[in-house]
């Protein structure tokens, strides 16, 4: 069991700071405004979602949706390596962490 305060899954981020992340993703998808319009309007309705849910609640939901994604991320990884090399499942996961420490070694995450 991981103790709480090193959970990933749980969200630690305060109401303000999430919606910094989304201010700054608005910011980023504004500099093309033509071609990210409707993705900046879903993004300003989130937030004006999270502006309006209390934070108690907020947390409870980002953490359910982090501790999915975290799940999602991994059997994406997986499953893209067993269509790329048709393998079993723990040859798979060798290749899938061998291509991780590669991209921290050249600095691409």
């Amino acid at each position: 069991m991981i103790p709480e305060e090193l959970d990933p899954d749980k969200l630690v981020l305060t109401k303000e700071e999430i919606e910094l992340i989304f201010e700054a993703m608005i910011h980023r998808w504004s500099k093309n405004k033509k071609d990210n319009l409707k993705y900046i309007m879903v993004l300003k309705g989130m937030k004006g979602a999270i502006w309006l849910t209390p934070e108690k609640i907020l947390i409870r939901i980002w953490s359910d949706i982090l501790s999915f994604f975290n799940k999602l991320l991994y059997y994406n990884a997986m499953m893209k390596t067993k269509q790329e090399y048709k393998g079993d499942p723990r040859k798979c996961w060798a290749i899938t962490f061998e291509k991780f420490k590669n991209d921290l070694k050249e600095g691409i995450i």
